[in-house]
């Protein structure tokens, strides 16, 4: 879901953090973030022991969580409303990290 929304929203988002006004490197930063994320569920799904989904859950969050962490330091450097936006999506990307933690726990 979150890979779905980077695609659609990734040209306002990068504007609204302060990344980048360019349209373009803006859709391209969204297609990485949807394939990277599409990937990354595909390898959970396609994973055929449980010791393997995993590994595959715990590399979903650790992707989710350096993007995060990337989104947080990008919003220490912003200000005003460019701040608050950056740091809402680096807490949003967060807690996909959490959900895949959850549910490598219960695999």
């Amino acid at each position: 879901l979150s890979g779905a929304f980077a695609l659609c929203a990734a040209g306002p988002l990068c504007r609204l953090t302060g990344l980048t006004d360019d349209m373009a490197l803006a859709r391209r930063l969204g297609v990485a973030v949807a394939a990277v994320d599409g990937l990354s569920l595909v390898a959970v799904l396609a994973a055929r022991t449980p010791a393997s989904q995993r590994r595959a859950a715990n590399l979903n969050a650790g992707t989710d969580a350096v993007l995060a962490s990337a989104l947080f330091v990008h919003s220490a450097k912003q200000s005003g409303s460019r701040r608050i936006t950056a740091a809402a999506a680096g807490a949003f990307v967060l807690g996909g990290a959490a959900g895949w933690m959850r549910a490598s726990r219960t695999i």
